[in-house]
């Protein structure tokens, strides 16, 4: 659309949500859908040298508001701003630290004990998950298992915390006789 603004643009994409939302019927079965939309709206301030690479980094923004958009609920509209650009380049930068850190063994559990109230016995521990970044430091998992599970690395970790939670517990077994 020419000459809208940000919020204009935005009520623009809202319709085009609404409608897209509206149930439909097909071969006698009503079906609902719903969409997530980003959108951009250039102001002529292009940073690339030609018309083709703007239309197709104009794209890429829409594209990167719309991943915004999703990650902040279902059927959601965004506008792009640069802020969307550096958190995704982060999060991609992430999920390769991510994909290192399991090969160079940087994650690690540490183990809460789980006492009963009278007389403090220790009935069972609970396997906390930590990364420690090279750079970052000690990340918890909020910080990173939702990358993880958008990245397909989830299994592994996941599995990789069972083969390490069991070893320790075969360890402390080992220690007690």
């Amino acid at each position: 659309c020419e000459g809208v603004d940000d919020h204009s643009a935005l009520d623009i994409a809202e319709r085009i949500r609404t409608a897209v939302a509206e149930p439909v019927i097909l071969q006698g079965v009503e079906a609902r859908t719903g969409a997530s939309i980003g959108l951009v709206v250039a102001r002529g301030d292009y940073e690339e040298p030609t018309a083709n690479e703007a239309a197709l980094g104009l794209v890429r923004n829409a594209d990167t508001a719309m991943y915004h958009a999703k990650s902040r609920g279902r059927s959601r509209c965004e506008v792009y701003s640069t802020n969307m650009r550096d958190e995704a380049r982060r999060r991609s930068a992430l999920a390769t630290d991510l994909e290192r850190a399991l090969a160079n063994r940087q994650l690690h559990l540490v183990f809460q004990p789980i006492a009963s109230i009278p007389g403090g016995r220790v009935e069972a521990v609970e396997a906390l998950l930590r990364w420690t970044h090279p750079e970052r430091g000690l990340l918890t998992p909020s910080e990173f298992i939702d990358l993880a599970d958008e990245s397909g690395f989830i299994v592994p970790i996941g599995r990789w915390v069972l083969d390490e939670a069991a070893a320790s517990l075969r360890r402390w077994v080992d220690e007690q006789r």
